[in-house]
């Protein structure tokens, strides 16, 4: 006769218990349900086991059946009860000596705040004297396990969101300076300028900074954004030396600005403020700044004359 011996499952590892026991709180007022006993209710806990099963493979990638799942937690609140028990029974015994306290698992902590715990009243001969009810200590233990288990994630939590601020202001006071450095550069005067500027924008990281500035520039709409960039990167007096594509125009051979990296990262800043953004939409705006880059900088001039006629005495 051949004997089939049942196949074992792994234990369970830490992991899988907190998981579980999330999972449990998550639904215990399924679970926990103790109003009613009949079978809807019954049925209605068994179909929430397999739903806690379901979502427990997917979260540890391992096997566990609902009754399996029900099995292990029955197991884990009948140590919490057995070890507040114990502890209850040290804390408050009057023979002296030191007290032999049950140490609590990081799951057993996480789901002993949500169980009524029915631990045996003790007789007043064991009792302390504080004179404290049973249910009075009952409580006070819990209530100290709970605020030692939140002492200690408050601690973590303001150690991770300390580094995180480190981290947060350095980067940006290293982007800040960067930035202004950067500024300091702009708007480009001369051709000289421009192409010593353009030989940085070969620097990827330098790029960026780049379009980082020039996307802080902002605008109410593409055609101000745009107009605005091309304002912050050059002068009008070097901006009527380029066109768009490097044609003649009115007899003067101008500069292609399109050839030039500094083009491309007005393209890639005004795409990221302007989603609906094309680039023919902003080549067309960004050819009329530069074919207009003349007349603002006569108009500019005359009216600086003129100031100066009505200020001469």
């Amino acid at each position: 006769m051949e004997i089939h011996k049942r196949k074992l499952s792994k234990n369970f590892t830490e992991l899988d218990m907190l998981v579980l026991i999330d999972l449990a709180i998550k639904y215990s007022h399924i679970i926990e349900n103790k109003k009613k006993t009949d079978a809807v209710t019954w049925r209605e806990k068994s179909a929430c086991w397999e739903r806690i099963s379901q979502q427990f493979q997917a979260l540890t990638s391992s096997e566990r059946t609902g009754p399996v799942l029900r099995s292990k937690y029955v197991t884990v609140k009948a140590s919490i009860k057995s070890k507040s028990s114990k502890n209850k029974l040290e804390n408050f015994k009057t023979s002296g000596g030191v007290a032999v306290i049950e140490v609590f698992t990081e799951y057993e902590k996480k789901l002993l705040p949500y169980l009524t715990l029915s631990v045996d009243s003790l007789s007043d001969d064991f009792s302390s004297d504080s004179g404290l009810p049973d249910t009075d200590k009952i409580l006070l233990g819990q209530m100290q396990t709970t605020i030692a288990a939140v002492a200690e994630q408050v601690v973590i939590l303001n150690n991770k969101m300390d580094a995180l601020l480190n981290s947060s202001q350095n980067c940006y006071d290293s982007n800040s300076a960067s930035e202004f450095s950067l500024l300091g550069h702009l708007p480009l005067q001369t051709t000289d300028d421009f192409d010593s500027f353009e030989q940085k924008l070969q620097d990827d990281n330098f790029c960026n900074k780049v379009i980082q500035v020039l996307v802080s520039v902002g605008g109410n709409d593409l055609r101000s954004c745009v107009a605005d960039m091309m304002r912050r990167l050059m002068s009008d007096s070097l901006g009527e030396m380029f066109s768009y594509s490097g044609k003649t125009i009115n007899d003067t051979k101008k500069l292609p600005f399109s050839k030039h990296k500094l083009c491309r990262s007005v393209h890639v800043a005004a795409r990221k403020l302007f989603k609906d953004a094309t680039d023919d939409k902003i080549k067309g705006l960004t050819c009329n700044w530069l074919q207009q880059a003349k007349t603002r900088r006569t108009g500019r001039d005359k009216r600086h004359e003129n100031q100066s006629v009505t200020m001469t005495p």
